[in-house]
């Protein structure tokens, strides 16, 4: 018998910051006026000075993303592929780019695809299976995730989508 199995998924997330995010207090160190590129000077040492947040993109959260699957069995074999396509991402709170980088992360897309093959059941009454796994199809090279900044100034800790793998499973269901 063929059994067809189709899903489809999608996000779209509005995020907007209130205010603008308070950074810290202008200072002095060894007669070196602090934090300059946020407005401190020599007049304003002890005021605070705050990060340009107001209206503003939440960092790390695309628009949108959207996906789907598609999967199809076969009497004993089982055959699925699914994609999704993440949105640009803000590096930083304010949405501004920081030095040797641009202001967001460029949208990546991911297909996998999944192979499997029913073996029946086992001499002790167990069913088995073999299933062959690919992930990332296209080796595409993407921004998996990183801890976004609330300024500008501050480079994130970035996270490499893992590059294609297959893997080959026995599987024996309990």
């Amino acid at each position: 018998s063929r059994n067809f199995l189709f899903y489809v998924f999608g996000s779209y997330l509005e995020s907007e910051i209130k205010n603008d995010v308070q950074g810290g207090v202008c200072s002095l160190s060894s007669g070196v006026v602090q934090n300059q590129q946020f407005g401190c000077t020599a007049t304003n040492i002890g005021q605070p000075f705050f990060y340009e947040t107001a209206g503003k993109r939440e960092s790390g959260a695309p628009v949108w993303s959207v996906g789907g699957r598609v999967q199809a069995t076969f009497g004993p074999l089982e055959i699925g592929a699914q994609v999704k396509h993440t949105g640009e991402r803000f590096i930083n709170d304010e949405n501004r780019p920081i030095v040797g980088f641009d202001a967001s992360v460029d949208p990546y897309t991911l297909v996998d695809v999944d192979v499997r093959y029913n073996l029946g059941e086992l001499g002790f009454g167990r069913e088995a299976s073999i299933q062959l796994n690919l992930t990332n199809l296209f080796d595409e090279l993407y921004v998996g995730g990183f801890g976004g900044s609330l300024d500008r100034t501050q480079s994130p800790f970035v996270q490499i989508g893992p590059p294609r793998a297959g893997t080959l499973s026995l599987v024996i269901g309990y």
